[in-house]
């Protein structure tokens, strides 16, 4: 209790010190030229520290306030790719697909593979495995190493019986993470208990062909 009491007033300063940025970048001095590349990362400093501490907030399950510090973000500095990730991760978890949906479909370059990994895991909240599977798999195309998108692909395909499949995912997830077996941090946990026994199973046995 006293750690996590800790953890939150830290992450209160971190949101402290974003706003002073972003407000001291909007009235110190004349506005710099676009092809100022270094000024320009420079400034996008306070908006990253906003968004990992926003990150840090669905770590520790607090949806509604991430909500509520994506909003002031959005009011501040406009929405960004990053920004609706993590609102669709929020809306999520707290089981408002629609809405989750709504920012997932909205993500392109880098961040597609997030996109679809969402859409993935909403069709996944429905039952829906065959859309699912679908989802996850492209994107584990865009982030081959990407050991959560792996695991939810994995657990998709062994909720449609096609164990030899999701074994093969669960071995590159497997030794992608050292050959731990806790479930990779955003993945599902709808069929954790399948995917341990394959996992362990994997660990046993050597690699399988592709399928």
């Amino acid at each position: 209790m006293i750690a996590q009491r800790a953890f939150f007033t830290t992450l209160a300063a971190v949101f402290a010190g974003a706003l002073a940025a972003c407000q001291t970048a909007g009235v110190s001095g004349p506005v710099r030229p676009l092809d100022s590349g270094v000024s320009a990362k420079t400034d996008d400093r306070p908006k990253e520290l906003y968004l990992s501490a926003i990150q840090q907030l669905l770590t520790y399950d607090k949806y509604y306030a991430a909500i509520a510090y994506l909003d002031e973000f959005q009011r501040r500095y406009g929405p960004s790719g990053l920004s609706r990730k993590l609102r669709g991760d929020a809306w999520l978890a707290l089981g408002e697909y629609k809405n989750a949906e709504k920012e997932y479909s909205t993500l392109g370059g880098e961040l597609a593979g997030y996109g679809r990994h969402g859409v993935g895991r909403i069709a996944a909240a429905h039952g829906d495995w065959a859309t699912a599977a679908a989802h996850f798999e492209e994107a584990v195309r865009l982030q081959p190493t990407n050991t959560g998108f792996l695991w939810d692909f994995g657990c998709a395909l062994a909720k449609m019986d096609r164990a030899p499949e999701a074994a093969f995912e669960l071995h590159k997830a497997l030794e992608l993470t050292g050959g731990t077996t806790d479930l990779p941090q955003n993945s599902m946990s709808d069929c954790a208990d399948e995917m341990r026994m394959l996992m362990r199973a994997a660990s046993a046995e050597s690699v399988p062909m592709a399928p």
